[in-house]
């Protein structure tokens, strides 16, 4: 009889849904992603594979972008500077970037934002 309650119990908490909060990404911080994931893919990709994640990031990226000049987030002359500047520069906000900080990245933009 133990085991059948504790068997239900397992049963019951395993269908309790865990909220998971997401980070809200605003057009200037997808914007600087789309350039950091572009100079990644030029300057800090070993392979191939690599590259393709970031690419991969990249078009994520250009989806919610478009969904934040069409919400007015950001307009696309704005964000297309932000973009630009952000590969010219290699740098993501204040940080430089570098292999480790592109699969940070990368990861952070793979765990599901909120755009």
């Amino acid at each position: 009889m133990k085991k059948y309650i504790w068997f239900s119990l397992t049963v019951i908490i395993g269908l309790i849904p865990i909220s998971v909060k997401a980070e809200t990404w605003n057009g200037e911080k997808i914007s600087q992603m789309i350039g950091a994931m572009s100079w990644c893919t030029n300057n800090a990709a070993k392979n191939p594979s690599e590259a393709s994640i970031y690419q991969s990031a990249r078009r994520a990226g250009t989806m919610a972008l478009k969904k934040a000049i069409d919400n007015g987030d950001i307009d696309s002359n704005e964000s297309l500077e932000i973009l630009k500047k952000s590969e010219r520069e290699g740098k993501y906000f204040d940080q430089t970037l570098n292999p480790e900080r592109c699969k940070q990245i990368w990861q952070s933009v793979n765990e599901n934002p909120k755009f």
